[in-house]
Order: C-alpha cells, then structure tokens, then sequence
C-alpha cells in the first residue's frame, strides 16, 4: 500500500470515528436533555401537591387556633330562658366545629399521603433525598398525625365527658388548642425544608438558581429545628 493510499484509509478511520463520536455524542445529548425535561416535570407536579397540601394545611391552622374556638357564638343561646335548650344549641354549635375541624384534619392528612406517595414513585432521580423524605414522611408525619388524632379525640369528648359546657374548662381548652397549632406549624414547617432539598436537586442546576435554607431566614425564633439531609437540626441564634 502506497503513500496515497495510507492517507485514504487514515482519512476514512479518521471520519469514521469522527460520524461515531458526533453521533454518540448527540444521543448522550439527547439523554441529558430528556433527563432534564423529566425533572422539571416532576418538579411541577411536586410542586402542585405541595401546594395542595399548604392550602390544606393554612386551613386547618387558622381553624385550630385558641381565637377561632366558637365560644363568643356558644354563649349567645345563654340568651334564652330555658337552660336545656341553651346548652342544646350551645353543644350544636361545638359539635359543628369539631366536624370542620376533623374534615379539615381529613382533607391535610389526604394531601400529604398523596404527596408521599408521589415521591414513593420518584425518589430514584433525587436519591440524596431518600434518608430526609423517610424521616419527613414516616417519622415527623406520624408523630403529627398522632397529635392530630389525640386533639380531635379531646375536643370530641368533651362533651361526652360534662355534657354542661357551661362547666368546661375554657382556659384549658384554649392552652391544648394552642399548643396543637404550634406541634403543627413545627411540623409541617419540615416540608418547607424539604422542598428546598427538592428544588436545588431538581431544577437548580439547570436554571441556576438555589433556594436558601430555613437557617440562612431572619426573623426566626432564637432556638428551632430544622430538617436537613441529614436529619433533624436544632438552630440558636
């Protein structure tokens, strides 16, 4: 084989190579790009669960608030002259509040289920994320949904218990209300720092942009827990 002809072959491997590398490299493109377009996707469906969720959860946090307990209107019957309608009405009345909030109670604990359930499915694209989704979903979650259960259990017995409201003990009441708000907004405050985990894995390479942690906010008390990558985080001030 001649001079020329080395050339050929040389020029013809060389274009070989060069079609197989181009080609590769397109459908390794095409690869990162579908995959990019996946995330995004199910970050938008994430997104559109957590929301769901959040307007769940402002429901039931503005319902159970010691300023939303139906007092003021349960005293309104003591109006009337006969005492067993007055407490009738007044019990009617409670007994109309503690089906709102254990509807509403329904209505959260349905969207974080379903939440989690979408997770379940997709965890595999964001796996750093395995060991914080299973401390949010199975630890934190099942202690709120405890809580949950244990205040509607209470406000429900209360008038099984001294079926005379007039003889309940409102302050007490007041301080158990306002404590199950707190538990909730603690705990469902864990979703927040989850989601950020959720955007910087998903999206925020691809658009550059970070979300900041709980930690990183001002204006937060001097001591709360937050949730991170890799568990629970107590932060001082």
């Amino acid at each position: 084989m001649n001079k020329t002809e080395w050339i050929q072959v040389v020029f013809i491997v060389v274009t070989v190579i060069g079609w197989g590398a181009a080609f590769f490299f397109g459908i390794w493109q095409q690869r990162k790009i579908m995959k990019e377009k996946l995330k995004l996707e199910v970050y938008k469906n994430i997104y559109e669960l957590k929301r769901s969720m959040d307007e769940c959860a402002i429901e039931f946090s503005v319902l159970v608030s010691e300023y939303n307990l139906p007092f003021i209107q349960m005293r309104l019957p003591l109006l009337k002259n006969d005492p067993i309608q007055q407490n009738f009405e007044a019990l009617k009345i409670w007994s109309d509040y503690v089906m709102k909030v254990n509807e509403s109670k329904s209505r959260f604990i349905k969207a974080y289920l379903r939440l989690w359930n979408y997770f379940d499915m997709w965890i595999c694209i964001m796996p750093k994320l395995k060991e914080m989704k299973e401390i949010l979903f199975i630890d934190r979650m099942k202690i709120l949904t405890m809580e949950l259960n244990e205040y509607s259990a209470y406000i429900q017995n209360l008038s099984f218990k001294q079926h005379e409201w007039s003889k309940w003990d409102i302050v007490e009441i007041e301080k158990e209300t306002k404590k199950m708000n707190e538990i909730f907004g603690r705990e469902t405050s864990f979703f927040d720092d989850f989601m950020t985990e959720v955007h910087n894995e998903l999206i925020g390479l691809s658009f550059k942009v970070k979300k900041q942690h709980r930690e990183d906010f001002v204006n937060l008390p001097d001591r709360y827990e937050i949730l991170t990558r890799d568990g629970l985080k107590i932060v001082k001030k």
